[in-house]
C-alpha cells in the first residue's frame, strides 16, 4: 500500500542499514524493480565468473560504500510524480540547492525502485578459431583470431 516517496523512503533506509547489516542488501534487493534485479544477477554471475566465487545478486550492491549525496528536506524533501505504472520521485535538499529525481515502476501491484544501471558489455573472448574485426583496418574486414601461445 505504500506509494513511491514510501517505497523509496524505505529503500535508502534499508541501504544506509546495510553498511551495519549485510541482510539489509536483500531486503534492499526486493525493493528494485525486475530489470534492475535482472541487471543486479548478470552482474552476480560475471564477477561468479572472474573471481572462482558465488555471489548472489544483492551481494552487486556495495556494502559499506552507500553514501547520499544529500539528505533530503526535513518536510517536503520527496514529492512524486505518478503517470499510470511509473513514477518520478523528486528528492530536494534543505534550502532547495541539491535535487534528484528517482524514477520508480509499480510492478505486481508494489512499487520498485529503478536503478539507472549502465549495460554490462559482454567481455567474453571470442571462441579459438573464430574471425575477430580488427581495429585498426575499416569495420568490415575481419582477421582469424590469434592463437594464445
Amino acid at each position: 500500500a505504500d506509494g513511491p516517496v514510501e517505497t523509496l523512503s524505505r529503500f535508502l533506509e534499508t541501504m544506509d542499514r546495510s553498511n551495519l547489516n549485510d541482510n539489509a542488501r536483500k531486503d534492499a534487493y526486493a525493493m528494485l524493480d525486475e530489470t534492475t534485479q535482472v541487471a543486479l544477477a548478470e552482474r552476480a554471475k560475471r564477477a561468479a565468473l572472474v573471481t572462482g566465487r558465488r555471489f548472489a545478486p544483492w551481494d552487486m550492491l556495495a556494502s559499506g560504500r552507500f553514501r547520499m549525496r544529500f539528505a533530503p528536506a526535513e518536510h517536503s524533501g520527496m514529492h512524486a510524480t505518478v503517470t499510470g505504472e511509473h513514477a518520478v520521485v523528486h528528492v530536494l535538499s534543505e534550502g532547495g540547492k541539491e535535487r534528484a529525481s528517482v524514477p520508480m515502476a509499480r510492478q505486481a501491484g508494489r512499487w520498485r525502485v529503478q536503478l539507472p544501471l549502465s549495460r554490462v558489455r559482454d567481455a567474453d573472448p571470442p571462441a579459438l578459431g573464430s574471425v575477430v574485426p580488427d581495429p585498426r583496418t575499416n569495420p568490415s574486414s575481419v582477421v582469424p583470431n590469434p592463437r594464445p601461445d
